[in-house]
């Protein structure tokens, strides 16, 4: 007999909820920003490095309420894309710019940026805002 989700409920995990699709036009328009309350500093060698604030979880989260700092250093492509997050390049504008300097096919560069925003956007470093343009196309009316 399967008991579906009883065990989930006991270790107190959720069941996947369905994600709703979005349209790719609405991805491609979408321009991430990094979270100002980031450090980061560029070095000469051009890669970026993040310091990032890490809390203590669980039970020694109640006792020791300090946080450590984390210093996560950025590839050469992984630190120019970081400066591209600067809520003006929309995705589709990355996407242009590591196809053009990196010599990446579309479909590759699509698929590698959207995972890497991906995992920045998990840990907290980068969310996403509408692109200004798209929002004032918008607003206009229709004649």
């Amino acid at each position: 007999m399967k008991l579906p989700g009883v065990f989930s409920k006991i270790l107190g995990r959720k069941k996947p909820e369905e994600v709703p699709s979005i349209d790719k036009d609405v991805v491609l328009n979408l321009a991430p920003i990094r979270n100002p309350a980031i450090t980061w500093r560029r070095y000469k060698s051009g890669e970026v490095a993040l310091v990032v604030s890490i809390r203590k979880k669980g039970l020694m989260a109640r006792k020791d309420r300090s946080e450590r700092e984390k210093k996560i250093i950025l590839d050469k492509i992984g630190s120019y894309v970081w400066t591209l997050c600067d809520g003006e390049h929309t995705f589709k504008e990355i996407v242009d710019a590591l196809v053009e300097n990196y010599k990446l096919h579309r479909r590759e560069a699509e698929i590698s940026l959207a995972k890497y925003l991906d995992v920045l956007s998990k840990k907290g470093v980068i969310s996403f805002m509408p692109n200004k343009l798209s929002l004032l196309k918008e607003e206009k009316p229709e004649s």
